[in-house]
């Protein structure tokens, strides 16, 4: 409900801004001019957008007209100039973000097709969540609950032109397209910029942004909102006061783009509110208003935060932060800062001194080309001499908020990305500055052209770079490399094989990339006859095998069936070739050896067999007779935390026999298990050899794991004995098969 009061209030806000903007402009009588009183920093900040498209709607008159190519009255040859340099600038970036589009990059993530059925699934619930929430803000990716707005763009998208890598892609890269010329006409309207319309050049040229606008991933979505947040403020504070409530609106977007950019939004936010306190004043009335858009906008997240209060650790610990470690509040402190001044520094964006995960970059480029950082550097002396203004000091804010949350974790590119906007802006005005000085006036526009030109064809080499090599900067295509062949597998091989098989069944192998099973879904939506399964697991145990079985396997997976014994007739129908040549994927036929049951049943014989070890518990030692794991370790049960698990390998109920050194006192025990209907016998065996003492207990759907877990799984031992020299526990799934893998995350005894 307060989603739907917070819709209808951002939609009547902004039809009130626009019927107040127009009677202010009629009484005004000039049209574009904010009613309030220019400052003297503000005259020189350039024509308002509404000037500027009134003046070119002058400049085209009808073909036909005798004076067609003539100017209109007030509207200079300069000013001419730089818009058709701006819409050259805008449709360079649009053609370097959309064409091809399925190349480049090479992966189509998980991440990526998430976001598209994460939005189907909306329209389809009506825009409501699995909970019933109306336009909720976030959403459940993979493990996690996360924000993610671009996720609405998806939904529109996705509903009106369909699903596939093109489009996907395409939503954020029109999306980027639209904050870039966005950052241009801020440069032309409220920096007062000559070579305004090269900001959208001189974005489109950072690497960094252009590799991953040409993506899906809710990173890009956090950049390009960044960036008009930051530019609806600006024409707030310099055009006219009605642009706050846009300004609130991105905001809000911003921060539930993309978890860590939450932190530098909301400090960004407070840091505006109080540096432009003056002005706020003096516009108290819009000013209020635009706090009481923000308190609801905070609504979601305040909810989010009662209802799922350990989220957050669940994030930090998925990227493995720091702030989880047990090392002392200071150290943690100093790994912080040490981490944000390095996302700040020019070597992590210019030299590239932290490198990434490989897919994450463009092999030989920086996050931010080289040649830019004298711009960069020039930009920010200049805005540093002049931080009084509000222009000035918003530049410098955005820059300094951007790597805050990113901090929390080793560098990540993705995390810290809306980085590269606030940093175009302060090398657009060093550019500037720098050119106004260097330049004759009378040499202009050979100096605009010939800017347009070098940035322009920086842009297509980038493109040209991307679309010819990219595919063979790196060989590593697997899971931790490249993780390259969704589109390969699903989109061109998998339909072709059902067309000439009809009635096979066709296994894919997921071990090559994250959340494999997505891509069934997202390409092939509603094909049953399809399944995301590794080989491994027909050699792990005797699965059904049918003889229409086609299965699709990386190297790895296929000389494992090549050279298992249980196996024979492996047959293969056709390679998939990796960009550089080698076999990336086998299309195979196989079949069970005639001695495969009798190899099954020795393995399983062998995994029942209990292994023992020497454990610590509480400082005592004890002996540990337990069913063999395939995840964690005995220690891991009694190691306080609640992430680490313990799992038994194919062993239902999985068995803890303990035999302590010294008898103790043992009144009762609780345990942390994976969620589902659990069963725990426990026999208590005196010193001396006496008769145990037999408890069970079932718990229906016992504690859920993780920092979420509610109260733990209890067991009181009120007959005793009163010292307890063995303890047998067996700890199983009542309602699955022998082979069901038993969680245990956490055991205290006593």
């Amino acid at each position: 409900m307060t989603q739907v009061l917070l819709l209808a209030l951002l939609m009547a806000a902004a039809s009130w801004a626009l019927a107040e903007r127009r009677r202010t402009r009629q009484q005004a009588g000039t049209p574009g001019r904010p009613s309030r009183p220019v400052r003297r920093d503000e005259k020189r900040a350039g024509r308002s957008l509404s000037v500027a498209v009134a003046r070119l709607s002058a400049a085209a008159p009808a073909l036909s007209s005798p004076k067609a190519w003539a100017l209109p009255a007030g509207f200079t040859r300069a000013e001419a100039l730089g818009s058709i340099l701006f819409a050259g600038s805008l449709a360079v970036f649009a053609v370097t973000r959309l064409a091809g589009l399925e190349q480049f990059p090479i992966n189509f993530f998980a991440d990526e097709a998430n976001q598209v059925l994460t939005a189907l699934d909306l329209v389809k619930r009506g825009f409501r969540d699995a909970q019933g929430t109306l336009f909720p803000m976030y959403f459940r990716v993979f493990f996690f609950e996360n924000p993610d707005f671009s996720v609405y763009f998806h939904a529109i998208t996705a509903s009106w032109f369909g699903v596939s890598i093109g489009v996907a892609r395409a939503t954020c890269a029109l999306l980027a397209a639209g904050a870039a010329g966005t950052m241009a006409l801020v440069m032309r309207d409220v920096f007062g910029s000559r070579f305004w319309w090269a900001t959208t050049l001189l974005v489109g040229v950072a690497p960094a942004w252009f590799l991953f606008s040409r993506t899906a991933f809710d990173a890009a979505a956090l950049a390009s909102l960044y960036a008009l947040f930051i530019a609806c403020y600006l024409l707030y504070r310099y055009r006219s006061p009605h642009w706050i409530f846009p300004a609130v609106l991105l905001a809000a977007a911003s921060f539930y783009a993309y978890p860590s950019g939450q932190p530098g939004i909301a400090l960004l936010g407070a840091f505006l509110v109080i540096s432009d306190a003056r002005y706020h004043w003096q516009q108290r009335r819009l000013f209020a208003a635009a706090l009481a858009l923000t308190a609801l906008a905070a609504v979601p997240f305040t909810q989010f935060q009662r209802t799922h209060p350990f989220e957050t650790a669940l994030h930090l610990r998925a990227v493995n932060s720091y702030w989880l470690q047990d090392i002392p509040q200071v150290e943690k402190v100093k790994r912080w800062a040490s981490i944000y001044l390095e996302l700040l520094s020019p070597g992590y964006w210019f030299f590239h001194s932290h490198p990434d995960l490989i897919r994450h970059e463009m092999k030989g480029y920086s996050f931010m080309p080289l040649i830019e950082l004298p711009l960069f550097l020039a930009g920010a002396v200049r805005c540093l001499q002049k931080a009084r203004e509000s222009r000035h000091r918003t530049l410098l804010a955005a820059l300094l908020a951007a790597p805050v949350g990113a901090a929390v974790a080793d560098p990540g590119i993705l995390r810290v990305l809306a980085f590269v906007a606030p940093a175009t802006l302060v090398s657009m005005a060093g550019l500037d500055w720098l050119l106004v000085r260097l330049t004759n006036p009378r040499s202009v526009a050979m100096v605009s052209l010939a800017l347009f030109g070098v940035l322009s064809v920086a842009s297509a080499g980038m493109l040209r770079d991307a679309l010819a090599n990219g595919p063979t900067w790196y060989s590593d295509y697997t899971l931790y490399g490249m993780q390259w062949g969704a589109k390969q597998v699903f989109q061109d091989t998998v339909p072709r094989l059902l067309r000439d098989n009809p009635d096979a069944r066709i296994y894919v192998t997921g071990n090559w990339a994250n959340g494999t099973d997505i891509f069934a879904s997202f390409f092939l939506p509603g094909e049953r006859r399809v399944q995301v399964r590794d080989i491994s697991a027909w050699l792990l145990k005797r699965e059904p095998l049918p003889a229409n079985a086609i299965f699709v396997a990386p190297p790895e997976e296929y000389e494992k069936a090549r050279s298992s014994p249980k196996l024979k007739n492996v047959r293969v129908l056709e390679t998939i070739p990796y960009p550089s040549g080698p076999p990336g994927f086998y299309v195979l036929r196989m079949e069970y050896a005639d001695g495969a049951d009798t190899m099954f049943a020795a393995e399983k014989a062998e995994l029942r067999q209990l292994v023992t070890e020497q454990i610590s518990i509480g400082g005592q030692t004890a002996e540990l007779s337990h069913t063999k794991f395939d995840i964690g370790n005995a220690q891991s049960m009694f190691d306080g935390d609640l992430f680490t698990v313990t799992r038994g390998v194919e062993a239902n109920p999985m068995v803890l026999d303990f035999n302590f050194e010294q008898p103790r006192p043992l009144p009762g025990l609780s345990m942390y298990l994976g969620k589902a209907n659990v069963k725990v016998l426990a026999r208590l065996y005196p010193a001396g050899g006496s008769s145990p003492n037999e408890y069970s207990a079932t718990f229906r759907y016992a504690a859920s794991t993780g920092p979420n877990a509610g109260p733990p799984a209890q067991m009181s031992f009120d007959r005793g004995p009163s010292a307890v020299k063995r303890l047998y526990l067996e700890v199983g799934y009542p309602e699955a098969g022998e082979d069901a893998h038993v969680h245990v995350f956490e055991l205290q005894l006593g």
